[in-house]
């Protein structure tokens, strides 16, 4: 099985660090703390909040996590979180039901079961009822359903929310969860400047509601020595220049690191040195591999090459979209995130007015192909920077 993981939630032996963002969330949450916590995409705080909601299970606490990317609309998150609530309910599932109708108007519950008896919750809305009259009631049930029971909430990707109905449903969310002493609200995004907003602008509805906390990169000494041991139970050896080499080129992002080291595990192992099956079929213990077998520099080029390779597709349509200067803003971030709107930039890189510039610094940041880091604009994707300086270069 290949060490590495990528491309989901990472959980268990594949998750690393993070010991102290553990703490600290898992603290302010248990003392009743409302949280926003922000990062670019692909720096493992999805991962990082389901392991911290695991561990509040275990200490009987209630959890729900809800990705906003799967809300489309209004009705659709009243479903969404109705079941599961429905879902943490300890009494039976009669009990349950039959709770939840005395606290939810407009909304019935209905349920079925598998082969084993586990139970599959439904929900239905009364025809020609809005969703609307149902959202106090539903928004209300943790805090209802199981009284003095303490209760997180995670709103992940919460800046989707401008989608649904815009301030209107922010305005109707703040004004339920405001009362609630039982429930704490965690809510993460991805699109920073979006989420952000919401938090720091007076003028909206959410102003002033948690601790914003940000995630930041694990630290290089934990990476190296996390991927050092990883190779290391394959007798495949990773120096320390190779290990620095692979948060470089992946610009120390935790998706990136885990996708060039499982690519580069991948060529050694199950190309280069395939396991010998035995007269029963089954493979060799990883042993097969001379311990002197290193992963080199050269091995996590063709890796980052592989992968560019496999996402070309993507990254040409992403690109094709573009208008030909945002490509050429593109570029010139590619080469240099910083003071992008002075005089000496523009020069640099041909550059028209500061008004253009910024409005096609807007259009890529919308699109999430960078982000914005303090006074810098730095790409989501370092495969699709190395893409674009290559196709520039070509």
């Amino acid at each position: 099985m290949n060490p590495f993981k990528y491309g989901g939630v990472v959980s268990g032996e594949f998750f690393y660090n993070r010991v102290d963002d553990v703490k600290r969330i898992k603290a302010d949450i248990q003392n009743g703390n409302n949280l926003i916590i922000y990062a670019p995409r692909r720096y493992g705080k999805t991962s990082l909040i389901i392991k911290i909601l695991s561990e509040l299970e275990n200490e009987s606490i209630n959890t729900i996590y809800i990705d906003f990317f799967n809300v489309i609309d209004q009705k659709k998150f009243l479903e969404i979180y109705s079941i599961k609530v429905l879902q943490k309910q300890k009494l039976s599932v009669e009990k349950a039901m039959t709770q939840f109708r005395s606290f939810v108007r407009n909304l019935v519950p209905s349920v079925t079961f598998d082969k084993d008896g586990n139970p599959s919750f439904q929900i239905n809305f009364q025809e020609n009822i809005g969703a609307e009259k149902s959202f106090e009631d539903v928004v209300n049930l943790p805090e209802k359903m199981s009284v003095g029971k303490k209760w997180v909430v995670v709103f992940d990707e919460f800046q989707e929310i401008n989608r649904l109905n815009g301030d209107n449903f922010e305005k109707q969310l703040r004004a339920v969860i405001q009362f609630h002493k039982n429930v704490s609200y965690v809510f993460m995004g991805s699109k920073t400047h979006l989420l952000l907003n919401m938090f720091r602008d007076k003028s909206r509805a959410f102003y002033n509601v948690g601790k914003i906390i940000k995630v930041e990169k694990i630290p290089e000494d934990e990476t190296i020595k996390f991927l050092t041991e990883r190779f290391a139970d394959f007798n495949l050896t990773l120096t320390k220049d190779s290990a620095e080499y692979i948060i470089n080129v992946s610009e120390n992002i935790p998706y990136y690191i885990q996708f060039i080291a499982a690519e580069a595990w991948q060529t050694k192992v199950a190309v280069e040195h395939p396991p010998i099956e035995d007269s029963y079929g089954k493979a060799d213990h990883p042993g097969w591999i001379n311990e002197k077998t290193k992963i080199e520099k050269k091995d996590i080029d063709t890796a980052v090459n592989r992968l560019i390779d496999a996402q070309s597709d993507y990254y040409l349509e992403l690109y094709s979209n573009l208008s030909s200067y945002q490509k050429k803003v593109l570029f010139a971030i590619s080469e240099s995130g910083s003071n992008i709107f002075s005089k000496e930039y523009t020069a640099k890189y041909g550059l028209s007015s500061g008004s253009s510039t910024q409005r096609a610094v807007q259009k890529i940041v919308d699109l999430a192909i960078v982000e914005k880091s303090g006074e810098e604009y730095l790409f989501s994707d370092p495969f699709f920077k190395k893409y674009i300086q290559l196709r520039f270069k070509a």
